[in-house]
Protein backbone atom coordinates (compact mmCIF):
# COMPACT_ATOMS: atom_id res chain seq x y z
CA UNK A 1 0.00 0.00 0.00
CA UNK A 2 2.62 2.30 1.01
CA UNK A 3 4.69 2.07 -2.43
CA UNK A 4 1.51 2.36 -3.98
CA UNK A 5 1.02 5.46 -2.51
CA UNK A 6 4.09 6.88 -3.74
CA UNK A 7 4.08 5.41 -6.82
CA UNK A 8 0.92 7.96 -7.05
CA UNK A 9 2.85 10.94 -5.69
CA UNK A 10 0.90 11.36 -2.49
CA UNK A 11 2.19 15.04 -0.90
CA UNK A 12 1.29 13.08 2.86
CA UNK A 13 0.70 9.60 3.94
CA UNK A 14 -2.63 9.63 5.95
CA UNK A 15 -3.07 6.89 8.46
CA UNK A 16 -6.60 6.20 10.60
CA UNK A 17 -7.43 2.75 11.97
CA UNK A 18 -10.79 2.68 13.93
CA UNK A 19 -9.64 1.48 17.70
CA UNK A 20 -6.66 3.60 17.03
CA UNK A 21 -8.68 6.51 19.98
CA UNK A 22 -7.80 3.80 22.23
CA UNK A 23 -4.49 2.06 21.27
CA UNK A 24 -2.39 3.03 18.54
CA UNK A 25 0.56 0.51 18.54
CA UNK A 26 -1.10 -0.65 14.89
CA UNK A 27 -0.76 2.92 13.66
CA UNK A 28 2.70 3.27 15.05
CA UNK A 29 3.51 0.23 13.34
CA UNK A 30 2.06 1.43 10.05
CA UNK A 31 4.20 4.45 10.14
CA UNK A 32 7.35 2.19 10.57
CA UNK A 33 6.88 0.25 7.51
CA UNK A 34 6.29 3.30 5.67
CA UNK A 35 9.26 4.84 7.20
CA UNK A 36 11.32 1.15 5.75
CA UNK A 37 9.91 1.79 2.22
CA UNK A 38 11.00 5.72 1.81
CA UNK A 39 14.36 4.83 2.92
CA UNK A 40 14.61 1.63 0.64
CA UNK A 41 12.91 3.92 -2.30
CA UNK A 42 14.89 7.41 -1.30
CA UNK A 43 12.03 9.09 -0.88
CA UNK A 44 10.33 10.75 2.05
CA UNK A 45 6.84 12.28 2.41
CA UNK A 46 5.26 13.29 6.04
CA UNK A 47 3.25 10.15 7.80
CA UNK A 48 0.41 11.35 9.97
CA UNK A 49 -1.72 9.29 12.35
CA UNK A 50 -5.38 10.40 13.10
CA UNK A 51 -4.24 8.87 16.82
CA UNK A 52 -1.35 11.74 17.41
CA UNK A 53 -3.77 14.33 15.74
CA UNK A 54 -7.36 13.68 16.99
CA UNK A 55 -7.79 10.74 18.98
CA UNK A 56 -11.32 10.80 18.77
CA UNK A 57 -14.15 7.88 18.97
CA UNK A 58 -15.12 8.02 15.29
CA UNK A 59 -13.31 6.72 12.29
CA UNK A 60 -15.06 8.46 9.43
CA UNK A 61 -14.77 11.79 10.98
CA UNK A 62 -11.09 11.05 12.48
CA UNK A 63 -10.20 10.38 8.91
CA UNK A 64 -11.88 13.64 7.23
CA UNK A 65 -10.15 15.59 9.80
CA UNK A 66 -6.64 14.75 8.82
CA UNK A 67 -7.15 14.87 5.10
CA UNK A 68 -8.40 18.11 5.69
CA UNK A 69 -5.46 18.92 7.27
CA UNK A 70 -3.04 17.53 4.66
CA UNK A 71 -5.18 19.26 1.95
CA UNK A 72 -6.48 22.44 3.12
CA UNK A 73 -4.82 23.61 6.66
CA UNK A 74 -1.06 22.60 6.15
CA UNK A 75 -0.45 24.17 2.89
CA UNK A 76 -1.73 27.55 4.76
CA UNK A 77 0.84 27.72 6.93
CA UNK A 78 3.51 29.34 4.68
CA UNK A 79 0.92 32.10 4.30
CA UNK A 80 0.75 32.38 7.72
CA UNK A 81 4.51 32.66 7.74
CA UNK A 82 4.53 35.44 5.32
CA UNK A 83 2.17 37.15 8.08
CA UNK A 84 4.69 36.69 10.57
CA UNK A 85 7.64 37.98 8.58
CA UNK A 86 5.72 41.12 7.26
CA UNK A 87 4.87 42.16 10.88
CA UNK A 88 8.70 41.66 11.70
CA UNK A 89 9.66 43.59 8.94
CA UNK A 90 7.79 46.37 9.98
CA UNK A 91 9.17 46.06 13.58
CA UNK A 92 6.19 44.79 15.51
CA UNK A 93 7.37 42.48 18.98
CA UNK A 94 4.08 40.99 19.14
CA UNK A 95 4.00 37.13 17.88
CA UNK A 96 1.26 36.15 15.35
CA UNK A 97 -1.21 34.16 16.83
CA UNK A 98 -4.42 32.40 14.80
CA UNK A 99 -7.89 31.51 16.61
CA UNK A 100 -9.01 28.16 16.60
CA UNK A 101 -12.35 27.26 15.90
CA UNK A 102 -12.88 26.44 19.85
CA UNK A 103 -11.87 29.31 21.11
CA UNK A 104 -7.85 30.43 22.43
CA UNK A 105 -5.18 31.22 19.53
CA UNK A 106 -2.50 29.20 18.12
CA UNK A 107 1.41 29.97 16.77
CA UNK A 108 1.67 29.26 13.09
CA UNK A 109 4.09 26.43 14.13
CA UNK A 110 1.06 24.62 15.65
CA UNK A 111 1.14 20.81 15.33
CA UNK A 112 -2.19 20.63 13.42
CA UNK A 113 -3.65 23.77 11.89
CA UNK A 114 -7.06 22.41 10.83
CA UNK A 115 -8.43 23.22 14.32
CA UNK A 116 -8.26 26.95 12.83
CA UNK A 117 -10.70 26.67 9.98
CA UNK A 118 -13.82 27.97 10.27
CA UNK A 119 -12.89 30.01 13.20
CA UNK A 120 -13.73 33.76 11.79
CA UNK A 121 -17.30 33.96 12.42
CA UNK A 122 -16.69 32.38 15.97
CA UNK A 123 -14.44 35.09 16.94
CA UNK A 124 -17.72 37.15 17.28
CA UNK A 125 -18.91 34.63 20.27
CA UNK A 126 -15.79 35.47 22.22
CA UNK A 127 -15.82 38.85 21.96
CA UNK A 128 -19.60 38.90 23.27
CA UNK A 129 -18.68 36.35 26.03
CA UNK A 130 -16.00 39.22 26.72
CA UNK A 131 -18.14 42.01 26.50
CA UNK A 132 -21.08 39.89 28.63
CA UNK A 133 -18.37 39.88 31.36
CA UNK A 134 -17.95 43.10 31.41
CA UNK A 135 -20.63 44.64 31.40
CA UNK A 136 -22.64 41.79 34.00
CA UNK A 137 -24.76 40.19 31.17
CA UNK A 138 -25.59 36.61 31.69
CA UNK A 139 -27.78 35.67 28.69
CA UNK A 140 -27.05 36.86 25.10
CA UNK A 141 -27.54 35.89 21.99
CA UNK A 142 -24.64 36.86 19.45
CA UNK A 143 -25.60 37.67 15.89
CA UNK A 144 -23.84 38.68 12.78
CA UNK A 145 -25.02 39.58 9.91
CA UNK A 146 -22.13 39.42 6.99
CA UNK A 147 -21.98 39.38 2.92
CA UNK A 148 -23.28 35.35 2.89
CA UNK A 149 -24.85 34.16 6.30
CA UNK A 150 -26.75 34.86 9.36
CA UNK A 151 -24.80 33.72 12.00
CA UNK A 152 -26.05 32.77 15.56
CA UNK A 153 -24.62 32.16 19.22
CA UNK A 154 -25.60 31.75 22.42
CA UNK A 155 -24.48 32.34 25.29
CA UNK A 156 -26.50 30.96 28.64
CA UNK A 157 -25.23 32.05 31.81
CA UNK A 158 -22.31 32.49 30.85
CA UNK A 159 -21.70 29.49 29.14
CA UNK A 160 -21.65 28.61 25.35
CA UNK A 161 -21.46 25.34 23.60
CA UNK A 162 -18.92 23.06 21.94
CA UNK A 163 -20.05 20.99 18.94
CA UNK A 164 -18.62 18.22 17.45
CA UNK A 165 -20.79 17.34 15.40
CA UNK A 166 -20.04 19.91 12.64
CA UNK A 167 -19.12 19.16 8.95
CA UNK A 168 -16.71 21.40 6.78
CA UNK A 169 -17.65 21.32 3.01
CA UNK A 170 -19.97 18.31 3.52
CA UNK A 171 -17.73 16.07 5.15
CA UNK A 172 -17.89 15.44 8.55
CA UNK A 173 -15.16 16.20 10.89
CA UNK A 174 -14.15 16.11 14.55
CA UNK A 175 -12.93 19.54 15.19
CA UNK A 176 -14.19 21.12 18.35
CA UNK A 177 -16.25 23.96 17.42
CA UNK A 178 -18.01 26.75 19.55
CA UNK A 179 -21.62 26.07 18.66
CA UNK A 180 -23.37 28.39 16.07
CA UNK A 181 -26.22 28.20 13.63
CA UNK A 182 -25.57 29.66 10.11
CA UNK A 183 -28.75 30.41 7.52
CA UNK A 184 -27.64 31.47 3.82
CA UNK A 185 -29.27 35.24 4.34
CA UNK A 186 -26.64 37.97 3.98
CA UNK A 187 -26.42 41.12 2.42
CA UNK A 188 -24.59 39.72 -0.72
CA UNK A 189 -27.65 37.14 -0.93
CA UNK A 190 -29.20 36.60 -4.41
CA UNK A 191 -32.41 37.53 -5.23
CA UNK A 192 -34.85 35.41 -7.06
CA UNK A 193 -38.47 34.98 -8.24
CA UNK A 194 -39.75 31.12 -8.35
CA UNK A 195 -41.09 31.27 -11.63
CA UNK A 196 -43.13 28.19 -10.77
CA UNK A 197 -44.75 29.30 -7.27
CA UNK A 198 -44.55 33.28 -8.20
CA UNK A 199 -42.99 33.87 -4.53
CA UNK A 200 -39.69 35.56 -3.60
CA UNK A 201 -36.47 33.57 -2.93
CA UNK A 202 -33.24 34.78 -1.16
CA UNK A 203 -29.93 32.75 -1.34
CA UNK A 204 -28.45 30.60 -0.43
CA UNK A 205 -25.84 31.73 -3.16
CA UNK A 206 -24.64 35.04 -2.61
CA UNK A 207 -22.55 37.72 -4.43
CA UNK A 208 -20.38 37.80 -1.73
CA UNK A 209 -17.35 40.75 -1.73
CA UNK A 210 -19.06 42.08 -5.15
CA UNK A 211 -22.21 43.23 -3.60
CA UNK A 212 -24.81 43.42 -5.93
CA UNK A 213 -25.77 44.75 -9.63
CA UNK A 214 -25.58 48.28 -8.12
CA UNK A 215 -22.10 48.01 -8.02
CA UNK A 216 -20.38 49.72 -10.66
CA UNK A 217 -17.27 47.43 -10.63
CA UNK A 218 -18.87 44.31 -10.52
CA UNK A 219 -20.03 41.48 -13.08
CA UNK A 220 -23.07 40.93 -10.72
CA UNK A 221 -26.24 40.90 -12.65
CA UNK A 222 -28.76 39.40 -10.34
CA UNK A 223 -30.23 41.50 -7.51
CA UNK A 224 -28.90 41.55 -3.93
CA UNK A 225 -30.11 42.21 -0.46
CA UNK A 226 -27.51 45.41 -0.64
CA UNK A 227 -29.76 46.75 -4.14
CA UNK A 228 -32.76 46.36 -1.95
CA UNK A 229 -31.64 48.48 0.75
CA UNK A 230 -29.95 50.61 -1.12
CA UNK A 231 -32.98 51.29 -3.38
CA UNK A 232 -34.81 51.70 0.14
CA UNK A 233 -32.53 54.60 1.10
CA UNK A 234 -30.67 53.35 3.80
CA UNK A 235 -27.20 52.93 2.39
CA UNK A 236 -25.18 56.24 0.63
CA UNK A 237 -24.09 55.19 -2.63
CA UNK A 238 -21.27 57.19 -2.55
CA UNK A 239 -20.05 56.55 0.19
CA UNK A 240 -20.37 52.91 0.24
CA UNK A 241 -17.46 51.30 2.22
CA UNK A 242 -16.17 54.66 2.66
CA UNK A 243 -16.64 55.74 -1.27
CA UNK A 244 -14.39 52.34 -2.60
CA UNK A 245 -16.99 50.61 -3.82
CA UNK A 246 -19.24 52.35 -6.40
CA UNK A 247 -22.85 51.98 -6.09
CA UNK A 248 -25.26 53.36 -8.18
CA UNK A 249 -29.51 53.76 -6.71
CA UNK A 250 -31.07 54.34 -10.22
CA UNK A 251 -29.06 50.31 -11.13
CA UNK A 252 -30.62 48.96 -7.92
CA UNK A 253 -34.00 50.45 -8.71
CA UNK A 254 -33.96 49.49 -12.39
CA UNK A 255 -33.16 45.73 -11.56
CA UNK A 256 -35.78 45.16 -8.97
CA UNK A 257 -38.17 46.27 -11.20
CA UNK A 258 -36.89 44.20 -14.51
CA UNK A 259 -36.36 41.00 -11.94
CA UNK A 260 -38.32 40.92 -9.13
CA UNK A 261 -41.57 43.93 -9.07
CA UNK A 262 -42.61 43.08 -12.78
CA UNK A 263 -42.76 39.42 -12.75
CA UNK A 264 -45.22 39.32 -9.21
CA UNK A 265 -47.29 42.84 -10.56
CA UNK A 266 -46.18 44.72 -7.81
CA UNK A 267 -44.42 48.16 -6.77
CA UNK A 268 -40.93 48.72 -6.61
CA UNK A 269 -40.21 50.06 -3.52
CA UNK A 270 -43.00 47.52 -1.62
CA UNK A 271 -41.01 44.75 -3.34
CA UNK A 272 -38.16 45.56 -2.20
CA UNK A 273 -39.34 46.06 1.57
CA UNK A 274 -40.64 42.82 1.00
CA UNK A 275 -37.68 40.89 0.13
CA UNK A 276 -36.46 42.84 3.20
CA UNK A 277 -39.08 41.01 5.09
CA UNK A 278 -38.45 38.15 4.36
CA UNK A 279 -34.88 38.11 4.91
CA UNK A 280 -35.19 39.43 8.63
CA UNK A 281 -38.34 37.51 9.25
CA UNK A 282 -36.12 33.97 8.44
CA UNK A 283 -33.24 35.93 10.52
CA UNK A 284 -35.78 36.25 13.54
CA UNK A 285 -37.58 32.50 13.32
CA UNK A 286 -33.60 31.46 13.64
CA UNK A 287 -33.13 33.41 16.37
CA UNK A 288 -36.42 31.83 18.22
CA UNK A 289 -36.35 28.66 17.43
CA UNK A 290 -32.69 28.67 18.31
CA UNK A 291 -33.50 30.14 22.08
CA UNK A 292 -37.30 28.23 22.10
CA UNK A 293 -35.39 24.84 21.29
CA UNK A 294 -32.93 25.04 24.69
CA UNK A 295 -36.67 25.63 26.64
CA UNK A 296 -35.38 29.38 27.02
CA UNK A 297 -37.18 32.42 25.32
CA UNK A 298 -36.27 35.68 24.03
CA UNK A 299 -37.31 37.71 26.81
CA UNK A 300 -34.66 36.04 29.20
CA UNK A 301 -32.03 37.17 26.72
CA UNK A 302 -30.07 40.49 25.61
CA UNK A 303 -28.96 40.19 21.55
CA UNK A 304 -25.95 41.76 20.55
CA UNK A 305 -25.89 42.58 16.78
CA UNK A 306 -22.74 43.12 14.52
CA UNK A 307 -21.04 42.24 11.34
CA UNK A 308 -20.69 44.85 8.17
CA UNK A 309 -25.20 43.81 8.24
CA UNK A 310 -25.61 43.22 11.14
CA UNK A 311 -26.88 46.96 12.34
CA UNK A 312 -28.65 47.86 9.03
CA UNK A 313 -31.07 45.15 9.23
CA UNK A 314 -31.68 44.37 13.44
CA UNK A 315 -34.53 46.48 13.66
CA UNK A 316 -36.06 44.21 11.26
CA UNK A 317 -35.46 41.20 12.84
CA UNK A 318 -35.54 41.92 16.39
CA UNK A 319 -38.86 43.13 15.87
CA UNK A 320 -41.33 41.13 18.15
CA UNK A 321 -38.78 38.62 20.19
CA UNK A 322 -38.42 41.17 23.33
CA UNK A 323 -35.30 40.75 23.67
CA UNK A 324 -34.28 42.37 27.24
CA UNK A 325 -31.74 44.83 25.69
CA UNK A 326 -30.02 45.02 21.60
CA UNK A 327 -26.79 46.14 21.52
CA UNK A 328 -24.95 47.47 18.81
CA UNK A 329 -21.45 48.30 19.24
CA UNK A 330 -19.65 51.20 17.71
CA UNK A 331 -16.86 48.88 16.28
CA UNK A 332 -19.56 46.01 15.03
CA UNK A 333 -17.98 46.17 11.80
CA UNK A 334 -15.00 44.50 13.00
CA UNK A 335 -16.59 42.66 16.34
CA UNK A 336 -15.72 39.04 15.23
CA UNK A 337 -11.50 40.43 15.05
CA UNK A 338 -12.18 42.28 18.75
CA UNK A 339 -13.19 38.58 19.41
CA UNK A 340 -9.99 37.02 18.46
CA UNK A 341 -7.91 39.60 20.22
CA UNK A 342 -10.28 38.33 23.23
CA UNK A 343 -9.44 34.84 23.28
CA UNK A 344 -6.93 33.45 25.34
CA UNK A 345 -3.41 32.04 24.33
CA UNK A 346 -4.64 28.20 24.67
CA UNK A 347 -3.53 24.96 23.04
CA UNK A 348 -6.31 22.28 23.64
CA UNK A 349 -6.20 18.36 23.16
CA UNK A 350 -8.94 16.01 23.41
CA UNK A 351 -8.93 12.51 23.89
CA UNK A 352 -11.73 9.97 24.00
CA UNK A 353 -12.27 7.71 27.38
CA UNK A 354 -15.63 6.34 27.30
CA UNK A 355 -15.66 5.50 31.09
CA UNK A 356 -18.87 4.50 32.86
CA UNK A 357 -19.44 5.69 36.61
CA UNK A 358 -22.05 3.81 38.16
CA UNK A 359 -24.96 5.84 40.29
CA UNK A 360 -24.04 4.98 43.32
CA UNK A 361 -20.16 6.17 42.57
CA UNK A 362 -18.76 2.88 44.03
CA UNK A 363 -16.48 2.68 40.86
CA UNK A 364 -15.11 6.34 41.26
CA UNK A 365 -11.61 5.06 42.27
CA UNK A 366 -11.45 3.30 38.90
CA UNK A 367 -12.80 6.25 37.12
CA UNK A 368 -10.25 8.63 38.96
CA UNK A 369 -7.61 6.92 38.21
CA UNK A 370 -8.40 6.71 34.33
CA UNK A 371 -8.65 10.35 33.98
CA UNK A 372 -6.15 11.32 35.87
CA UNK A 373 -3.50 9.48 33.82
CA UNK A 374 -5.79 10.88 30.50
CA UNK A 375 -5.43 14.37 31.39
CA UNK A 376 -1.73 14.11 32.74
CA UNK A 377 -0.81 13.22 29.29
CA UNK A 378 -3.02 16.11 28.02
CA UNK A 379 -1.31 18.62 30.32
CA UNK A 380 2.26 17.42 29.02
CA UNK A 381 0.80 17.94 25.39
CA UNK A 382 0.16 21.61 26.13
CA UNK A 383 2.93 22.14 28.05
CA UNK A 384 5.29 21.40 24.97
CA UNK A 385 3.31 23.10 23.04
CA UNK A 386 3.91 26.56 24.66
CA UNK A 387 7.60 25.72 25.31
CA UNK A 388 7.82 25.62 21.55
CA UNK A 389 6.75 29.06 21.92
CA UNK A 390 9.24 30.00 24.58
CA UNK A 391 6.82 30.48 27.13
CA UNK A 392 7.88 29.26 30.71
CA UNK A 393 5.53 26.42 32.25
CA UNK A 394 5.00 28.32 35.37
CA UNK A 395 3.15 30.67 33.20
CA UNK A 396 1.01 28.26 31.63
CA UNK A 397 -2.75 27.79 33.33
CA UNK A 398 -4.00 24.03 32.98
CA UNK A 399 -7.94 24.26 32.74
CA UNK A 400 -9.32 20.51 32.18
CA UNK A 401 -13.08 19.22 30.83
CA UNK A 402 -14.43 16.27 30.37
CA UNK A 403 -17.51 15.56 28.54
CA UNK A 404 -20.46 13.86 30.15
CA UNK A 405 -23.82 12.32 29.75
CA UNK A 406 -26.21 10.69 31.01
CA UNK A 407 -25.79 6.73 30.12
CA UNK A 408 -27.74 6.33 26.96
CA UNK A 409 -28.45 9.43 26.11
CA UNK A 410 -27.17 11.08 22.85
CA UNK A 411 -26.07 14.79 23.80
CA UNK A 412 -22.81 14.82 26.06
CA UNK A 413 -21.67 18.42 27.69
CA UNK A 414 -18.30 19.82 28.57
CA UNK A 415 -17.59 20.43 32.20
CA UNK A 416 -15.07 22.52 33.43
CA UNK A 417 -13.02 20.99 36.15
CA UNK A 418 -10.77 23.27 37.24
CA UNK A 419 -12.19 23.87 40.29
CA UNK A 420 -11.42 20.37 41.82
CA UNK A 421 -8.50 19.86 39.85
CA UNK A 422 -4.89 19.53 41.52
CA UNK A 423 -1.72 19.44 38.99
CA UNK A 424 0.24 16.69 41.21
CA UNK A 425 -2.73 14.69 42.51
CA UNK A 426 -5.32 14.84 39.83
CA UNK A 427 -8.61 14.89 41.28
CA UNK A 428 -9.89 11.53 43.98
CA UNK A 429 -13.00 9.81 44.65
CA UNK A 430 -14.85 12.89 46.12
CA UNK A 431 -13.83 14.92 43.35
CA UNK A 432 -15.38 12.90 40.90
CA UNK A 433 -19.13 13.22 42.56
CA UNK A 434 -18.32 16.97 42.99
CA UNK A 435 -17.94 16.87 38.96
CA UNK A 436 -21.17 15.18 38.66
CA UNK A 437 -22.65 17.83 40.31
CA UNK A 438 -21.07 20.40 38.45
CA UNK A 439 -22.76 18.42 35.18
CA UNK A 440 -26.07 18.53 36.87
CA UNK A 441 -25.82 21.84 37.30
CA UNK A 442 -24.36 22.63 33.59
CA UNK A 443 -27.79 20.01 32.63
CA UNK A 444 -29.94 22.31 34.10
CA UNK A 445 -28.31 25.50 32.24
CA UNK A 446 -28.38 24.21 28.59
CA UNK A 447 -31.56 21.87 28.82
CA UNK A 448 -33.82 23.81 30.85
CA UNK A 449 -36.49 21.67 30.97
CA UNK A 450 -35.15 18.17 30.10
CA UNK A 451 -35.32 15.03 32.04
CA UNK A 452 -32.32 14.10 34.13
CA UNK A 453 -31.63 10.22 34.69
CA UNK A 454 -29.21 9.69 37.17
CA UNK A 455 -30.46 6.10 37.91
CA UNK A 456 -28.84 5.31 34.70
CA UNK A 457 -25.42 6.27 35.64
CA UNK A 458 -23.09 8.84 33.80
CA UNK A 459 -20.92 8.00 30.80
CA UNK A 460 -17.86 10.36 30.48
CA UNK A 461 -17.10 10.17 26.83
CA UNK A 462 -14.33 13.02 26.57
CA UNK A 463 -10.88 14.29 28.35
CA UNK A 464 -10.06 18.08 27.58
CA UNK A 465 -6.61 19.70 28.35
CA UNK A 466 -6.48 23.20 27.61
CA UNK A 467 -3.32 24.82 28.12
CA UNK A 468 -3.69 28.83 29.13
CA UNK A 469 -0.85 31.43 28.68
CA UNK A 470 -0.50 34.70 28.84
CA UNK A 471 -2.10 37.11 26.76
CA UNK A 472 -3.06 40.42 26.97
CA UNK A 473 -7.02 41.65 26.27
CA UNK A 474 -8.42 44.75 24.38
CA UNK A 475 -10.04 47.11 27.06
CA UNK A 476 -13.79 48.79 25.82
CA UNK A 477 -13.94 52.14 25.83
CA UNK A 478 -15.29 53.87 29.08
CA UNK A 479 -16.36 57.63 28.43
CA UNK A 480 -18.14 60.33 30.61
CA UNK A 481 -21.80 60.80 29.20
CA UNK A 482 -22.38 63.85 27.86
CA UNK A 483 -25.70 65.71 26.20
CA UNK A 484 -28.66 63.87 25.00
CA UNK A 485 -28.59 66.04 21.96
CA UNK A 486 -25.86 65.33 19.44
CA UNK A 487 -23.55 67.97 18.34
CA UNK A 488 -24.53 69.85 15.50
CA UNK A 489 -20.66 68.36 13.57
CA UNK A 490 -22.49 64.81 13.77
CA UNK A 491 -25.28 65.55 11.62
CA UNK A 492 -24.87 65.09 7.33
CA UNK A 493 -28.60 66.42 6.35
CA UNK A 494 -31.64 64.42 5.62
CA UNK A 495 -32.29 61.46 3.57
CA UNK A 496 -35.98 59.35 2.42
CA UNK A 497 -36.15 56.38 3.94
CA UNK A 498 -38.89 53.50 3.09
CA UNK A 499 -39.94 51.48 6.04
CA UNK A 500 -42.94 49.15 6.54
CA UNK A 501 -45.42 50.74 4.06
CA UNK A 502 -44.24 54.39 3.64
CA UNK A 503 -41.67 57.13 3.19
CA UNK A 504 -39.89 58.83 5.65
CA UNK A 505 -37.69 61.75 5.98
CA UNK A 506 -34.51 60.56 8.26
CA UNK A 507 -31.40 62.36 9.78
CA UNK A 508 -28.25 61.35 9.13
CA UNK A 509 -25.39 61.01 11.42
CA UNK A 510 -21.60 60.30 10.83
CA UNK A 511 -21.20 57.73 13.48
CA UNK A 512 -17.42 59.09 14.43
CA UNK A 513 -18.93 62.13 15.68
CA UNK A 514 -21.50 61.17 17.77
CA UNK A 515 -20.18 61.10 21.92
CA UNK A 516 -21.78 58.60 24.89
CA UNK A 517 -24.85 59.95 25.82
CA UNK A 518 -26.32 60.54 23.27
CA UNK A 519 -29.57 60.14 21.59
CA UNK A 520 -30.43 59.20 18.18
CA UNK A 521 -33.93 59.64 17.31
CA UNK A 522 -35.87 57.28 14.47
CA UNK A 523 -35.91 57.50 11.80
CA UNK A 524 -32.37 58.02 11.03
CA UNK A 525 -29.66 56.14 9.33
CA UNK A 526 -26.25 56.56 11.60
CA UNK A 527 -23.16 56.06 9.15
CA UNK A 528 -19.43 54.70 9.44
CA UNK A 529 -17.30 53.26 6.44
CA UNK A 530 -17.57 50.37 7.33
CA UNK A 531 -21.33 49.58 8.45
CA UNK A 532 -24.83 51.84 8.87
CA UNK A 533 -26.99 51.60 11.53
CA UNK A 534 -30.62 51.95 10.66
CA UNK A 535 -33.12 53.64 13.49
CA UNK A 536 -36.67 53.21 12.27
CA UNK A 537 -39.80 55.47 13.02
CA UNK A 538 -40.81 54.78 16.60
CA UNK A 539 -37.21 53.82 17.78
CA UNK A 540 -34.48 55.29 19.41
CA UNK A 541 -30.99 54.46 20.17
CA UNK A 542 -29.02 55.88 22.88
CA UNK A 543 -24.86 55.70 22.99
CA UNK A 544 -23.92 54.33 26.25
CA UNK A 545 -20.63 55.53 27.28
CA UNK A 546 -19.08 52.30 26.80
CA UNK A 547 -19.80 53.50 22.86
CA UNK A 548 -22.24 51.05 21.92
CA UNK A 549 -25.66 51.88 20.81
CA UNK A 550 -28.93 50.38 22.84
CA UNK A 551 -31.55 50.05 19.92
CA UNK A 552 -34.98 50.27 21.23
CA UNK A 553 -38.91 51.53 20.88
CA UNK A 554 -39.57 54.49 21.90
CA UNK A 555 -42.11 54.74 25.05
Amino acid sequence: AVNDLLDRGVRVICVCLVYSYLNDNHEQKIKEIAEEVMEERGEEVPVWLSSEQKPIRGELPRLNTLVAEAYAAEPSREQLYQVQDGFSEMGADAPVRVLTSSGGTVAPEHDWLVDTMLSGPIGGVFGGEFLADELGIDNLVCSDVGGTSFDVGLITEGHYPTRWDQSLAQLMVNIPMTAMDTIGSGTGSYVRVDRTSERLEVGPDSAGYKVGASNLDSDVETVTVTDCTLALGYLNEDEFLGGDIPMDREVALEEIESQIAEPLGEDVYETARGVLDVVERDMSNELRGLILGLGYSPENYTLISYGGGGPLHTAGYSRGLDFQDVLIPQWAAAFSAFGCACADSAYRYDQSVDEILQPDFSNASTVAYSINETLDDLRERALDAFERDGVDSDDVRFDPSLRIQYLGMLDDLEVSISSVWDDEDGLSDGDVERVIEMYEKKFDQVFQRAAKSPENGYQITMAIGVGVGPSAKPTIPDEEPGDETPEEAAHKGERSIYWDDGWHDADLWEMRELNPGNVVEGPSVVEAPATTILVPPGYEAPLDRNRIYHLQEQK
